[in-house]
């Protein structure tokens, strides 16, 4: 798949096998994970951070800003795929419940916030992106 058509120096997408750009209001399907879970494909995008950056990355609830349960964000130290929009894929956002706790699992149609940071060695963040994404139907 081609870069995206003018992307930001650091950007938040999704996919699972590539880089997809994601505007705000977009709708994403659940995935129902084997070990009971549901997520997100997350992807992201750095022009400017090298060929491995450390990502901190989250679901928020847009109408507090808190985190979904179980309220930690991921990081990790990723490689980025180099060319003409370094990025990465196929990383997961985790979202609450599990298919045998029905009341916790966020219901198709809730808008949550897909939030990232691209952060600097000392823990400082030099990128933060945010964008508010709708859950769509669950596929297995």
């Amino acid at each position: 798949m081609p870069p995206p058509d003018d992307p930001a120096v650091f950007e938040i997408g999704t996919g699972e096998t590539c880089f997809e750009s994601i505007d705000d209001g977009a709708t994403l399907p659940v995935m129902a994970g084997p070990q009971g879970g549901y997520h997100l494909w997350f992807a992201v995008g750095c022009s400017d951070c090298g060929a491995r950056v450390r990502v901190r990355y989250s679901l928020k609830d847009p109408a507090t800003g808190d985190l979904f349960p179980p309220g930690v964000p991921q990081e990790g130290m990723i490689e980025l795929l180099p060319g003409e929009f370094p990025h990465a894929f196929g990383l997961i956002a985790f979202l609450p419940g599990r298919q045998w706790e029905p009341a916790a699992v966020l219901k198709e149609g809730t808008h949550v916030i897909l939030a990232a940071e691209a952060r600097n060695d000392d823990g400082s963040t030099k990128h933060a992106a945010p964008v508010e994404v709708v859950l769509g139907a669950t596929v297995a």
